[in-house]
């Protein structure tokens, strides 16, 4: 029973001799330390050590008398002024963390700004399955505004399942403008769009004759994806990544200058799109 009970009060953050301590002066009463230290079976130097703690966290008081009396806090009130001591830490320990989190917060978003503006252009190629697809899952989650996205019919359609997962996780207020070359079936492209477009996403499809670029992906104009001739294992495009500003810039204008030129065709969402290529 006695086991039992230093097993509960461990709970209450006790000690072993705390516990065994405490315990004896409730049950046997007002005692010296020595004839505590015998009922408890303690050595009396812990015993001393353990009245100090005990003393500190409120639980017994001494008596004046010569040699001194300890007596102990009834038990229902001693724990109870424990739990309230621990929910009075509990509430100190909130509010700091409160007060320091827009601090922090702060402090991390000023510091990765820091990086960024520090960050060395780097040239990356993305040769197997698992680097493209690890940086997809990266870049994917950090866009924050805008992808400029160039294909060819063959690559769209050979990444459409994946490019339908991509988009249902990015932020709702992105805005994703896809150009694509070397369209001959309408219908396969509005099969496509059909898929990969959601209710959150913010998608407008242009068409082009081929006009010689490669395809490349332009995300927040701070990550460039040049697509390679060589493919991976799974037969995804290779890629060189960068984060280089002059070649963001160049492959920017490009993009927005065949996004603007007379020849593309808006066919997503439905403007200008002709019939008769719809049901051809």
């Amino acid at each position: 029973m006695q086991d039992d009970l230093v097993v509960k009060l461990s709970e209450f953050g006790f000690t072993t001799n705390q516990a065994k301590v405490y315990l004896t002066i409730v049950q046997h009463g007002s005692n010296t330390a020595g004839k505590i230290s015998k009922l408890a079976q303690l050595h009396r130097q812990d015993v001393y050590i353990t009245l100090s703690k005990l003393e500190k966290m409120g639980l017994i008081i001494k008596t004046i008398d010569k040699p001194a009396l300890i007596e102990a806090i009834p038990i229902e009130k001693a724990l109870s002024r424990l739990v309230s001591n621990e929910k009075n830490k509990a509430k100190t320990r909130i509010s700091f963390l409160e007060d320091n989190l827009k601090k922090l917060s702060d402090a991390v978003i000023n510091n990765q700004n820091s990086e960024e503006m520090q960050e060395e252009n780097e040239f990356i190629p993305l040769m197997t399955d698992d680097q493209v697809k690890n940086r997809a899952t990266l870049t994917f989650e950090r866009v924050k505004k805008e992808c400029d996205l160039f294909f060819d019919f063959e690559m769209i359609n050979g990444l459409t399942s994946d490019l339908k997962k991509r988009f249902r996780k990015i932020d709702k207020g992105v805005k994703i403008r896809i150009i694509i070359k070397n369209v001959e079936n309408m219908k396969a492209v509005m099969s496509i769009i059909k898929k990969i477009s959601h209710p959150n996403n913010k998608i407008e499809v242009k068409i082009i004759q081929d006009d010689g670029s490669i395809p490349y992906y332009i995300f927040d104009q701070r990550e460039l994806w040049v697509s390679m001739e060589k493919k991976t294992e799974i037969g995804l495009p290779c890629v060189l990544w960068t984060n280089d500003k002059n070649m963001i810039k160049f492959f920017q204008y490009n993009f927005n200058e065949a996004w603007d030129t007379p020849k593309a065709n808006t066919v997503y969402p439905l403007r200008t799109i002709i019939s008769e290529l719809v049901n051809a």
